[in-house]
């Protein structure tokens, strides 16, 4: 089965950490070295992780690995275009985004692997998902009926302003989580952290914007066009 933070999928496993280090790393090795060290570790271990049968294992093989790279979360899946994949998310930080490409500019070529640097559009998403409130209870939302206003800001970043209906049973502390996974979901983690000011959820939207109110569902097509739009001006 799919292991998710609070959510669950059958059939696979898929498996999620976030590491919490404080200061830089370790001098000892060279980052080349221990990226390769780490890669030669992965392939002598991959089997491990396809056919997951000690969850805890698992998590603490690649825990004691990734923990070395600083404040990374990892997943575990079914890939998409070979049986599983292995990303890493580098946690809304440009840093450790481009320290996530150098890591995976030395993934191997792996039968049943894929590799991402960073969390990828979710081109199949259907536009539900599940969050557990402050009882414990899951609850169901569906985000497609959601809109959006895009507004540019003075760095050249955009900001995206949501607007839902549904959401009145959602704990307020949930919408940031909530909003960083919409637009994850929609444009993928490295647009998220490099072209996006900030996701805020408003009741209305101002008079002034109502010509640039957009459903979800349109969000990519529209965010991009924004954006080279903003690049060109």
């Amino acid at each position: 089965m799919y292991i998710y933070g609070n959510l669950s999928y059958p059939q696979y496993n898929f498996l999620v950490l976030i590491f919490n280090l404080e200061g830089g790393f370790k001098q000892l090795l060279s980052m080349d070295l221990k990226i390769k060290q780490f890669w030669d570790w992965f392939i002598d271990n991959e089997s491990e992780f396809r056919e997951v049968t000690d969850t805890k294992r698992v998590v603490e093989l690649l825990n004691n690995q990734v923990l070395d790279f600083g404040l990374f979360a990892w997943e575990i899946g079914k890939g998409v275009n070979k049986p599983h994949s292995f990303t890493l998310s580098a946690n809304g930080d440009r840093r450790r985004l481009q320290l996530s490409k150098d890591i995976f500019k030395q993934a191997p070529d792996l039968r049943h692997w894929e590799f991402h640097y960073c969390k990828p559009i979710k081109e199949d998403w259907d536009f539900t998902f599940e969050v557990f409130n402050s009882m414990m209870v899951k609850q169901t939302y569906d985000a497609s009926k959601w809109e959006f206003v895009l507004v540019e800001e003075d760095d050249q970043k955009i900001s995206i302003l949501l607007r839902a209906k549904n959401i009145v049973t959602l704990d307020y502390d949930d919408l940031p989580s909530v909003g960083n996974l919409i637009v994850i979901n929609l444009l993928g983690e490295e647009t998220k952290i490099l072209d996006v000011h900030k996701i805020d959820f408003v009741d209305e939207f101002l008079p002034e914007d109502e010509k640039w109110i957009f459903p979800l569902p349109d969000l990519r097509e529209e965010f991009l066009a924004f954006h080279k739009e903003i690049m060109v001006g």
